[in-house]
């Protein structure tokens, strides 16, 4: 279930290489003239997004010709689950549970890393 979407490069840079898993969707543009993009975030909104929600903030997503849409999932592996349902373009994902995924046989890749060490520790 690979899937791909002409504006994942842009979308990457607006999202600070957000660690986006899969791609896809060619759903009906927006007014605007943008590309529909629904990024799932890992975990409720929380400092590690606040470049996603920043540059959201500062139209740097219909800039680049993307309507990006940011929804919170109910859980911490909802994220995947909407990407590989479909409900979801890309996904910021644990790569615990990215590989969780893949040995599922998910057909999910990881493209990039939002925080280079966990954030669990104090």
């Amino acid at each position: 279930m690979k899937r791909t979407l002409p504006a994942l490069a842009a979308a990457l840079a607006i999202v600070g290489g957000a660690p986006a898993t899969g791609c896809g969707g060619d759903s009906a543009r927006p007014s605007g003239g943008e590309r529909p993009l629904t990024l799932a975030l890992d975990f409720a909104p929380n400092p590690v997004h606040a470049g996603i929600y920043a540059a959201a903030e500062r139209a740097e997503d219909r800039a680049r010709g993307i309507a990006l849409r940011v929804r919170a999932p109910s859980a911490s592996t909802d994220s995947l689950k909407l990407l590989a349902s479909g409900r979801a373009d890309m996904a910021v994902a644990d790569i615990q549970d990215l590989g969780l995924a893949r040995e599922r046989g998910d057909d999910l890749v990881g493209v990039g890393a939002l925080v280079q060490r966990p954030l669990a520790a104090v």
